[in-house]
Parts: structure tokens; C-alpha cells; sequence
């Protein structure tokens, strides 16, 4: 029993050391709880930030190549260049958000939301224009990319900061005092298994009962960060609305950015179409899901709802 106690504690000090490097899987909501809960602190939120910027900016360097391609087949790309305009705004955003700042969770799960549908369109509009043999060229191009690279090396470095803070908050709470690994950890030089022995020479020596209360501490801290985390998540989904008008100011500095003023033109005002036209559909929706609430109100005895 009290090997099995004291690996239950072992294995949840060193969940709660790496939440940076953990795998996401699951449902997108459940992806974006995980991002979430790892941007407690501003190194977490950094490297969340980071990831979505090196995201987008893969997106945007291969519709860049995938542009190129269909305009060399002699096809009305469009469509694809004002979603890729759609894609700069955002990174413009991502780049301005201050992670110290009230409200930066929030402006990124939507810009995570918003950057996923917007690939997504990207990706069935291209798919009807390009042959496969040109996707898979793409895809090749894209991985070899100079900037992509160099976001990689960024966030290796943020995450091995990350890890070291996790690791020494964690060493902290149960008194462990190793500035050497946690150097180590900083540069990148340390593994798994180097932590949990040092965490299990500890455990060793703790009393059942301190063993308990730091299971306790470290359960309660888990249930607070999924509670803030799942906050945070709804506030966003109370944000999205207003975003419009941000939205509207970053996607004008992105067509600024187009050098061509023809083109400039032509995306702007397919760009305020869209948005005008996506506006009017979520009005649309809203009048509808505002009827059928009425609908499904129950009325008294007159007839007339309650």
C-alpha cells in the first residue's frame, strides 16, 4: 500500500512538472483545455502564443506556394489570397498580445478557433484546384522553410524554461534543493528519469501523513487550474462578438501590407464582402435561435408565454 501511495505521488508531482510538453489529443475542446491550463504563468502563456504564431505562419507559407500554383494554372486564386489575408490579420494579432496582459487567454482561444476554420476553408478550396502530386510538393517545401525552423528553436528554448520553473516549483513544495539539475533542465540537458529520481530519493523519506497532504495539495491545485481553465474557455465564447471590430482593424493593416494596389483594392473589398456577408449570417442565426426559444416558452392559460 505504501508503494502504491508513494507512486501515486511521484506520477502526479511529474504531470505537474511538464504541462508545456505533454501531448494534446482528444476533442478540440478538450485540446484547447489542455493549451489552456498550460498558461498559468507568463512562460506558459508565452509558448502557447509562440505555437499559435508558428502555426499560422506555416499556414500562411504554404498558401503562399499554393497561390502560386494555381495562379500558374492559369486559375483565379481569390479566394485563397483573401483567406491567406484572414490568416495575416490574425498573426499581426498574435504578435501584438502582451501575455502579462488581462484577457490574452481569452484573444487566444478564439484566434485559435478562428485560425483553424479559416485553414480548413483554405484547404477544401485548394483541394479542388491543385493536384495531389502538387499538395505533397507543398508539404515538402513548407517543412524545409528557414522561419518555420527558427520559431522551432524558440520554443524549444521557452519550454526548456518552462520545464525548469515547473520543475523547481515543484522541488520547492517538497524541499528539494538541486540548483544543478535545474540548470541542466534550463539547457535542455536532463531526463524523465533524472527528475523522478530525485523526486522518489525524496518520497522516501516522507511520513504517510506528508505524503497524504501533498497528494491532497497537488489534487486541489490540479481541480483549481482545470476550473480556471474552463472560465477562461467561456469567457472567450462571451468575447467572440466582440471581436468584430478588432478584427476589422487588424484585417486592414494586413491589406496593407499587399504591395500591389490593384490587388490591394480588390482583396479589400472581397475582404468587406465577406465580412459583411458573415455579419448578416450570424444575425440571421440569432433571430432564428431568438423565435424558437420563444417557441419553446411555455404559455399560461390565455395562450400567451410566460
Amino acid at each position: 500500500m505504501k508503494q502504491l501511495f508513494g507512486a501515486g505521488l511521484i506520477a502526479l508531482l511529474l504531470i505537474s512538472i511538464f504541462p508545456a510538453v505533454v501531448a494534446v489529443t482528444g476533442t478540440e475542446d478538450s485540446q484547447t483545455l489542455s493549451l489552456v491550463s498550460s498558461m498559468e504563468d507568463k512562460t506558459g502563456k508565452e509558448i502557447r502564443l509562440m505555437q499559435l504564431e508558428k502555426a499560422i505562419t506555416r499556414n500562411i507559407v504554404a498558401g503562399k506556394v499554393a497561390i502560386e500554383k494555381v495562379k500558374a494554372n492559369d486559375i483565379d486564386a481569390s479566394e485563397l489570397e483573401v483567406i491567406l489575408t484572414e490568416l495575416e490579420a490574425l498573426r499581426l494579432e498574435v504578435k501584438s498580445i502582451n501575455p502579462e496582459e488581462e484577457g490574452a487567454v481569452e484573444t487566444f482561444v478564439n484566434i485559435k478557433n478562428e485560425a483553424m476554420e479559416l485553414s480548413k476553408e483554405f484547404k477544401e478550396i485548394a483541394a479542388d484546384l491543385l493536384a495531389q502530386d502538387d499538395i505533397t510538393a507543398i508539404e515538402n517545401e513548407v517543412n524545409d522553410n528557414p522561419e518555420l525552423q527558427e520559431y522551432k528553436l524558440r520554443i524549444k528554448e521557452k519550454i526548456q524554461l518552462k520545464n525548469k520553473e515547473s520543475v523547481q516549483k515543484t522541488f520547492d513544495s517538497i524541499g528539494i534543493k538541486n540548483e544543478v539539475l535545474l540548470a541542466k533542465i534550463k539547457n535542455g540537458g536532463v531526463t524523465l528519469a533524472e527528475v523522478k529520481n530525485q523526486i522518489e530519493e525524496k518520497t522516501k523519506g516522507m511520513t504517510p501523513k506528508e505524503k497524504q497532504a501533498a497528494l491532497v495539495a497537488l489534487k486541489e491545485s490540479g481541480v483549481k487550474k482545470d476550473i480556471a481553465a474552463r472560465a477562461k474557455m467561456e469567457n472567450a465564447k462571451l468575447k467572440v462578438d466582440e471581436r468584430t471590430a478588432e478584427k476589422s482593424a487588424w484585417l486592414t493593416k494586413a491589406a496593407a501590407k499587399i504591395s500591389d494596389p490593384s490587388k490591394k483594392a480588390k482583396i479589400q473589398n472581397l475582404l468587406d464582402k465577406k465580412v459583411k456577408d458573415k455579419k448578416e449570417l450570424v444575425e440571421k442565426e440569432k433571430k432564428t435561435k431568438e423565435k424558437l426559444d420563444l417557441k419553446a416558452k411555455p404559455k399560461n392559460k390565455t395562450g400567451s408565454t410566460k
